[in-house]
């Protein structure tokens, strides 16, 4: 035979599809997070989210609480932009610039952690 005519059109390989029903679900210890370290590993990461958004909260509570003092964080922040605006024009390259270049853009673009770089 002909290198054209050896291909067939039937395929070699049968697949048999899964399938999922309530009983599976009933049976397996998926949802059990003590005999499924997926779950297990869910519960700890939303927990610490939980955790970080409620020590973000009172993190910011207690940095801005008066109106002077968040007119005052608004102001430094304005200034560190334009500081480093101008580093990136004028200045030289070096580490120290590109770190302070770095948390500025952390914290104008990513708001939720503009409390840790204070």
């Amino acid at each position: 035979s002909t290198h054209l005519t050896s291909f067939s059109t039937r395929p070699a390989i049968q697949v048999e599809v899964n399938t999922f029903s309530g009983d599976d679900a009933k049976k397996s210890n998926a949802y059990d997070p003590t005999k499924s370290p997926t779950m297990a590993l869910t519960i700890i990461v939303f927990g610490v989210l939980i955790f970080l958004f409620l020590l973000a909260v009172f993190l910011d509570k207690r940095a801005s609480s008066t109106s002077k003092d968040i007119e005052a964080n608004e102001r430094a922040f304005y200034r560190s932009m334009n500081q480093q605006r101008k580093l990136q024009i004028e200045e030289p390259r070096s580490v120290v610039n590109w770190k302070t270049s770095a948390l500025t853009a952390i914290r104008r673009r990513h708001p939720w952690c503009s409390v840790f770089t204070r």
